[in-house]
């Protein structure tokens, strides 16, 4: 599925289909499916949720898959023991739009920095695919 997805964002062709959703409602159904790999692998797991609008526009698909991914990969190559942790902020907001910041950090076994800017190119897998920070502007409040 996510390589179908590569092959329409490179074609021009990956439709966002925004809609009206709870923010809250989508991190609360992601932070417990998550959590569920956490006690598999026995890794510290931390969300901080730093919002106070709830209600947004955006593609609920395509966070939760972002966010799935990026969570999954530094479960994958974080220790036992380890901590993985997921932030969300809002940064800004004003009538029409709205900016919300989403982060996942981990204590994993990393990529070296000779080699991190590959994992911004398509297809591209090194060794160790560690999740970097992401800034993720895809929502927009809901009036």
């Amino acid at each position: 599925n996510d390589i179908l997805d590569m092959s329409k964002i490179e074609n021009g062709k990956l439709n966002i289909e925004p809609e009206d959703f709870s923010l809250r409602e989508l991190l609360d159904g992601l932070i417990e499916m998550m959590e569920v790999q956490a006690e598999e692998k026995q890794i510290h797991f931390e969300f901080v949720r730093e919002i106070e609008h709830d209600f947004v526009t955006g593609d609920p698909i395509r966070l939760r898959q972002v966010l799935s991914n990026l969570l999954s990969n530094a479960f994958k190559f974080t220790k036992h023991g380890g901590r993985v942790t997921l932030t969300v902020r809002e940064e800004h907001r004003d009538v029409s739009t709205g900016e919300y910041f989403f982060s996942v950090k981990d204590n994993g076994i990393g990529i070296a920095q000779d080699r991190q800017k590959q994992i911004f190119e398509a297809f591209e897998l090194i060794g160790s695919p560690r999740p970097v920070p992401s800034l993720l502007a895809l929502l927009a409040p809901s009036c």
